[in-house]
């Protein structure tokens, strides 16, 4: 009868062991996957880059049809500018 309990425990923990398992190789895969798609088409990179303190740039980049980016300073002063596509992402 312990036996029984034993084997059934074992068999739901190897049960749960190996959906970890598959879970975090798909996981792995579509990571690697989501870099090759990067690397092959480009890489996103709409959004604001910014320092951790108050006085450094920040960078934003608004990749819409414009494709515009602009860098200000802890002074106010800003640089703006476009991007251009090219054939080599």
């Amino acid at each position: 009868m312990i036996g029984k309990s034993y084997a059934k425990i074992a068999i739901v923990g190897s049960a749960l062991c190996l959906a970890m398992v598959l879970c975090a190789s798909f996981a792995r895969y579509r990571s690697e996957q989501s870099f090759i798609d990067g690397a092959e088409n480009g890489f996103g990179i709409d959004g604001m880059y910014v320092n951790d303190g108050a006085t450094r740039p920040s960078m934003a980049i608004l990749a819409g049809e414009d494709m515009e980016w602009q860098i200000c300073n802890d002074d106010g002063s800003c640089l703006s500018g476009r991007l251009a596509a090219t054939s080599d992402p």
